[in-house]
Order: structure tokens, then C-alpha cells, then sequence
């Protein structure tokens, strides 16, 4: 995109979003101590979710039953017909945070959603947003993961583990480019 845009012989670089550029270890120091107010007893499935569609709702359902986990909601909105769920509507970064690493399974629509199940390391099912899914598609191919963006959420497969391992060592790679590329970046005189 940005090179065909170019008409002044810039170059773009294609760097991974600042929440990568932090680590687990270097989010978790972030969240200290902290726990939510929500008393969260059981293991549960975070749902991060844009424009609440039903049909989202109905495989969430279906994996919550094959699980046994309770669902969270991060949302400012939801129908009253999914009010069996534990909905948070006024997250802080820090509820945010403690969410995504607390979670068995996230279910997303939205890049940060899979960025923080990435970082955390979780069982995650995104869903690709109808209008702004370039970077979450971005970033489940830049980490070889594009066999987690489900199109079709009625048809989840029974296991989603993920070799973080291979991960991981992308991530490393990535981080490791960027921070080389801001840092010259930032030490270029005009």
C-alpha cells in the first residue's frame, strides 16, 4: 500500500505493532500485583468482539459447552440474549492485561485481541473483523499462523494449541528488526 502511494522515493518499512515489542515477561512486570474487580472463580473463554454478530455468539456457546469454561465479554455493548455471560464493559489497560493472561481460550475480532493472545501465549479463534482485518491477517501470516482465522466460526476445530515455540522465535526475529530500525531511526541528524 505504502509503495504505491510513493512518490517521493521513500521507503516504508514493515515493523510489528508496539504491543509485540514488549514480551510476556515485560507485560506481566506492567501488571504487578493486580487483580480485577470481577470475582472470576471458574476458568473461562475471553470474548474481545466488535460489532457483536449472533453468530459469533452461537460458536462461543458451543465452545463453552465443550469446555466447561465460563465466558467474559470485554464489550460496551451486548444483546440481552447473551446475558449469561460475565460482561465487562468498562475495562482499564490493566483489566485488559489481567484478562488476556488469565484466559483458557480467547475468541476476537480484533488485532490487539489476537496480538495479546499471542503474547500470553493462549488458545486463541480469531475472527476476522468484516471491515478492518488487514492486520490481524497481517499478523497471523507474518507468525504462521493464518490456520487460526476463522472465517466460518460454526466450524472450530476441537484442538487449537499453537507451537509457541516457532512463535516465539518469529516474534524474537521481528522485535529484534524493529527495535534495530527505531533505533536508527531515532539516531538519524537532519
Amino acid at each position: 500500500f505504502c509503495k504505491n502511494l510513493n512518490k517521493n522515493g521513500l521507503l516504508a518499512v514493515h515493523n510489528i505493532d508496539p504491543t509485540l515489542l514488549l514480551g510476556k515477561k515485560d507485560w506481566l512486570k506492567l501488571l504487578g500485583n493486580y487483580k480485577l474487580d470481577v470475582n472470576l472463580k471458574n476458568k473461562f473463554i475471553l470474548v474481545y468482539a466488535f460489532d457483536e454478530d449472533a453468530s459469533i455468539y452461537k460458536g462461543i456457546d458451543e465452545l463453552a459447552a465443550q469446555t466447561g469454561f465460563d465466558v467474559v465479554v470485554i464489550t460496551d455493548k451486548i444483546k440481552p440474549e447473551h446475558s449469561k455471560y460475565i460482561i465487562l464493559n468498562n475495562c482499564g489497560p490493566l483489566d485488559f492485561i489481567y484478562l488476556f493472561k488469565n484466559a483458557e481460550k480467547v475468541v476476537t475480532t480484533s488485532f490487539h485481541g489476537t496480538a495479546f493472545s499471542v503474547i500470553f501465549e493462549k488458545d486463541f479463534y480469531c475472527i476476522p473483523h468484516k471491515l478492518y482485518h488487514e492486520r490481524t491477517d497481517s499478523l497471523l501470516k507474518l507468525l504462521c499462523l493464518e490456520n487460526h482465522n476463522f472465517e466460518d466460526f460454526s466450524k472450530l476445530p476441537k484442538t487449537n494449541k499453537i507451537n509457541y515455540e516457532n512463535v516465539n522465535q518469529i516474534i524474537n526475529n521481528e522485535r529484534n528488526k524493529a527495535i534495530e530500525f527505531l533505533t536508527e531511526a531515532l539516531n538519524v541528524k537532519n
